[in-house]
C-alpha cells in the first residue's frame, strides 16, 4: 500500500510541473482583439502617390495569443487616394504581415484590417502620414552633421492672409531654414523646404485663409540633415499670437532637399505664393474602451496564478494522503 501510495504522489507531482513548464499555447482560428493588436507605419513619406511607407500588422486575440495564417485586407476610412500593396495577404507564423501604402491626399491616413479569416473588422488600427510634394524625404545614407535646433521667436499677422514669422540665426553647420505648419498642432500639413539660408531670420507666409488659426514650427538644415523641430507657434491670420509651446519633440531625420517655386534668396523678401492643400480634417486616434469577459477573465488568472493554484493543491493532496496513511496505520496498530 505504502509503495502505491508513493507512486500516485510521484506521478501527482510530475503531471504538476509538466502543465507549470508547457508552453503557452497559440490558439487558432480566434478572432482579432483591437485592444492586442497593431498596425506599426514607418517614416513618413510625400503625398505623391509614389512614395511608398512600410506597414507591419500584427494580430492578437483578447489573451494575447498570436493569430497564424488569416487572411487579411487593409483599407484607410479617411482617404480614397490610398493604395495599399498588397491589398490582402496571410499572415505568417508569428501572426504578422506586411505592406506599403501610397497616397496623394495630405496628411494622416487611418487605416483599417479586416480579417476575413473571422470575420472581424480593426478599424483605425494604424497611422500613416503624408507630407506635401517637396518637403524633405529620409535619406539614410546622409552623413553630415545635425545642426543645432532653431528658436521661432515670433509669428505675427500682417495682413487677412499673411503671417509674419521670425527666428533666431543658428550657428554652423546650416544651410538653410525649413518651415512646416498645419491646421493643428504637431499636425503639419504644409511646408517649404527652404524660406532662407543662413542668415535669414524672417519670412511671409502668404496665401492663407483669413481667420484661421495656424501652427508653425522651423528646422535647420545642413545639407541632408535637418536639426530637431523648433518650438510651435500659434497664431491666427485675424488676430495676434495665440499659442506657444514648448519645441515639439521630434528626432532629426535625413533628408533629401526637394527645391519648390517659392524659394528666396537671403536678399530677397521672401513670400510664399503657394495654396495651402486642402486636406480632411484629423480625426482622433481611436481608443478602445470594451473589454471583454474572455479578457478580464484571462487578466485575472494569469499564469503566475494558476502555478500558485497548483501548487497549493500539490502541497494539500500530499497533506491528505499523508493523514490517510497515518489513520492506516493507526488501525492496523503500528
Amino acid at each position: 500500500m505504502k509503495a502505491v501510495l508513493h507512486s500516485l504522489i510521484f506521478s501527482y507531482v510530475i503531471f504538476c510541473i509538466s502543465f507549470l513548464l508547457t508552453p503557452k499555447t497559440v490558439y487558432a482560428n480566434n478572432p482579432p482583439n483591437q485592444g492586442h493588436s497593431s498596425l506599426i507605419a514607418g517614416s513618413e513619406a510625400q503625398a505623391d502617390g509614389k512614395s511608398q511607407i512600410h506597414v507591419t500588422l500584427t494580430l492578437r486575440d483578447s489573451s494575447g495569443n498570436i493569430i497564424p495564417n488569416d487572411v487579411v485586407s487593409f483599407s484607410s476610412s479617411n482617404d480614397s487616394t490610398a493604395v495599399f500593396s498588397p491589398s490582402s495577404a496571410s499572415l505568417n507564423s508569428s501572426g504578422q504581415a506586411f505592406f506599403t501604402v501610397t497616397s496623394t491626399q495630405v496628411g494622416t491616413n487611418y487605416m483599417s484590417v479586416f480579417d476575413t479569416s473571422s470575420n472581424t473588422s480593426l478599424t483605425d488600427l494604424g497611422t500613416a502620414i503624408f507630407t506635401p510634394v517637396g518637403t524633405p524625404t529620409p535619406d539614410t545614407n546622409c552623413s553630415n552633421g545635425i545642426p543645432a535646433t532653431p528658436v521661432l521667436a515670433s509669428a505675427i499677422p500682417i495682413g487677412t492672409n499673411e503671417i509674419k514669422l521670425t527666428w533666431t540665426d543658428v550657428a554652423d553647420p546650416v544651410s538653410n531654414y525649413l518651415l512646416a505648419y498645419g491646421l493643428s498642432s504637431g499636425n503639419y500639413i504644409y511646408g517649404n523646404p527652404n524660406i532662407g539660408n543662413q542668415g535669414v531670420t524672417s519670412y511671409i507666409v502668404g496665401s492663407l485663409s483669413s481667420s484661421q488659426k495656424y501652427y508653425f514650427a522651423i528646422k535647420a538644415v545642413n545639407g541632408c540633415m535637418p536639426s530637431s523641430y523648433s518650438n510651435e507657434i500659434g497664431v491666427s491670420t485675424a488676430g495676434t499670437v495665440i499659442v506657444t509651446s514648448t519645441p515639439v519633440a521630434t528626432s532629426a531625420k535625413p533628408s533629401t532637399l526637394t527645391n519648390s517655386d517659392d524659394q528666396k534668396s537671403p536678399t530677397d523678401t521672401p513670400t510664399d505664393t503657394s495654396t495651402p492643400i486642402p486636406t480632411n480634417p484629423p480625426k482622433n486616434s481611436p481608443t478602445s474602451t470594451r473589454t471583454s469577459s474572455s479578457s478580464l477573465f484571462s487578466g485575472l488568472i494569469s499564469e503566475s496564478m494558476i502555478g500558485i493554484i497548483v501548487i497549493v493543491i500539490l502541497f494539500v493532496g500530499i497533506g491528505i494522503a499523508g493523514f490517510w496513511q497515518w489513520r492506516k496505520s493507526q488501525q492496523r496498530g503500528y
